[in-house]
């Protein structure tokens, strides 16, 4: 016993502050010494630092890769496929940034994603399902890699409920993103509603498959 209190003290005396750290605050365990000094607190309850970093660039691969915006409006998801099929089929090589700026409504089949594609809903940029829906889901990632999909608002510090509502199923759909086979996608401030079934839905690539994973940061499910 008296080697033990000895141990103690003698571990006390050399950690000092940070052993203080630890007795004060439950996040210890998780954030460096020097957190505590100048904390950045963005976390989703301003009592945490916010840990993810915006990335700068879509996936990005070499110095001389192709990038080719496309801006959507107003339209329907087979209209908007036929164009992005278009597009993709030309430009197979390329980086697809797709702006959404208006409202999309889906029917029949869901706006299916290729490789390489980074989807970004700017101010305006909607999804929804039709009041006749009989898609699955809104969205459909299958068999891809290298994919995003982002939104320009932060939902999670959208004050009540007013914030914007980027995938809405309106109760006739039952999924708002369904990903399958697919792998190194990231999913990031997004916001759902009115789904009967799973807000996502993620079939993987298998155990083999983990290095590919499937990503989702800074989103709500109202």
């Amino acid at each position: 016993m008296q080697c033990r209190v000895m141990s103690l003290i003698c571990l006390t005396a050399l950690c000092g502050g940070m052993l203080q750290a630890a007795e004060f605050s439950p996040y210890s365990r998780v954030l460096p010494p020097e957190a505590f000094d100048n904390p950045n607190l963005n976390g989703f309850d301003k009592s945490l630092p916010d840990f993810f970093i915006s990335p700068e660039f879509p996936f990005i691969l070499s110095p001389d890769e192709q990038t080719l915006t496309v801006t959507l409006g107003n339209t329907t998801s087979e209209k908007a496929q036929q164009l992005l099929d278009r597009i993709a089929a030309k430009n197979s090589n390329a980086v697809l940034i797709v702006r959404l700026t208006g409202l999309i409504e889906v029917t029949h089949k869901p706006l299916s994603l290729s490789d390489r594609t980074c989807l970004i809903f700017e101010r305006g940029g909607h999804i929804v399902a039709a009041e006749d829906c009989i898609a699955k889901s809104l969205l459909l990632i299958r068999d891809c890699q290298f994919l995003s999909i982002k939104g320009i608002v932060d939902p999670r510090h959208a004050p009540g409920k007013s914030g914007p509502v980027l995938l809405d199923g309106g109760q006739h759909a039952q999924t708002a993103i369904l990903i399958e086979q697919s792998g190194s996608v990231h999913l990031d401030y997004l916001s759902l509603t009115g789904f009967s079934g799973d807000g996502i839905v993620v079939r993987g690539c298998g155990p083999d498959n983990y290095q590919r994973p499937v990503t989702l940061t800074r989103s709500v499910v109202r």
